[in-house]
């Protein structure tokens, strides 16, 4: 994916998706499940990566069996396994958007995936409309987003069985919308790597990566003192330097009940001003949280006291983490250089 950075995933989680992708495209007929989709309309037709997509249509139950609706919470973002229903969900419903990029060689080969949950019961020839949104991917292309029905863990269909991504976007009912990098300020980072990605608390982790200014925007840096610690509220940044820019990255602690809700924050600045088509490559480096489990690192740009952004305005750190790029890592629950469990007590040196 252009753009889009590392993304790791474990073994298990692979694992469930592929075989979630499987399920919904397994071939055996189930004639009692069929389904219609009309009345489908979505704007706007063209976007900045990360943009918000409105989207609504009328499902009907044109079958003979009842559909329950699985309990998967919304996420309003597309990734290459989709949202993963919990095991006791087996055999509910949900309408799944599948999403692929049109220009790229093999549009079918790793669609993205997305789950908008039905809204209540539905019987035999009983239909619900649905008023939903999205966030676009962030891959700039001509993209395609197809809508059918899942039954978890069984198959997909729509008024037949569906057994290839190609099928689904063939057959069934679909929008299509453009990804643009947009005026003012967009930003690309790329080449983003990281080492190592099984650490103590506390211990160091070197990354690098590009970033280029594809906007109308020049980047003026901020002057804030590097500080390779993320703590909560982030590095406390001088008045006189509203309108400046920074690399932020926000670590999310996946483990947490709600892994998305409050990440820790490290700036990382600019290297020199960056005017619009100029790119800067930046090796630096940060030390890991205290916390012990798995945890991603999202990249993103920031004007400072206005926005964070990444092709398009970034409006919550969920949209960050969906859209922009990231490395994974481990910390293991043994401590260096004195850190504690829950101490940040030393986040706020400068280790040289």
């Amino acid at each position: 994916m252009k753009g889009n950075g590392a993304i790791c995933a474990s073994r298990a989680d692979l694992l469930v998706a592929a075989i979630l992708v499987l399920a919904a495209f397994c071939s055996v007929a189930h004639a009692d499940d069929s389904a219609t989709i009309t009345n489908l309309t979505a704007s706007p037709p063209a976007v900045a990566p990360g943009d918000r997509i409105e989207f609504s249509f009328t499902v009907t139950n044109v079958g003979t069996t009842t559909w329950e609706p699985v309990g998967t919470t919304f996420v309003p973002y597309a990734t290459p396994q989709g949202p993963i229903p919990y095991p006791n969900e087996s055999g509910t419903y949900y309408i799944q958007i599948q999403f692929v990029n049109l220009d790229a060689p093999d549009p079918f080969a790793v669609p993205l995936y997305m789950v908008v949950p039905l809204p209540t019961v539905l019987s035999p020839g009983q239909s619900a409309t649905i008023d939903s949104y999205c966030y676009s991917p962030p891959d700039v292309a001509h993209w395609a987003a197809t809508f059918y029905l899942v039954k978890v863990f069984v198959y997909g269909f729509y008024t037949g069985m569906l057994s290839s991504p190609q099928q689904a976007f063939d057959e069934c009912p679909r929008f299509e919308f453009d990804v643009e990098l947009g005026t003012g300020d967009s930003a690309t980072i790329s080449d983003l790597i990281a080492s190592p990605l099984a650490v103590n608390a506390g211990e160091r982790i070197d990354f690098s990566f590009t970033l280029t200014n594809v906007g109308t925007t020049t980047w003026d840096p901020i002057g804030t003192t590097f500080s390779p610690y993320p703590t909560p509220e982030g590095p406390i940044v001088y008045p006189n330097e509203y309108g400046t820019y920074y690399v932020q990255i926000q670590f999310f602690y996946l483990d947490a009940p709600d892994p998305l809700a409050a990440p820790l924050l490290m700036v990382v600045p600019l290297p020199a001003v960056l005017s619009p088509g100029q790119t800067a490559t930046i090796d630096s480096y940060c030390y890991s949280p205290s916390a012990a489990g798995h945890w991603a690192a999202t990249f993103l740009l920031v004007k400072y006291f206005e926005y964070g952004f990444y092709g398009g305005i970034l409006n919550s750190p969920e949209q960050a983490f969906y859209v922009c790029p990231r490395f994974e890592f481990d910390v293991d629950n043994i401590f260096v250089d004195g850190f504690e469990s829950g101490d940040t007590s030393a986040w706020s040196a400068t280790v040289p």
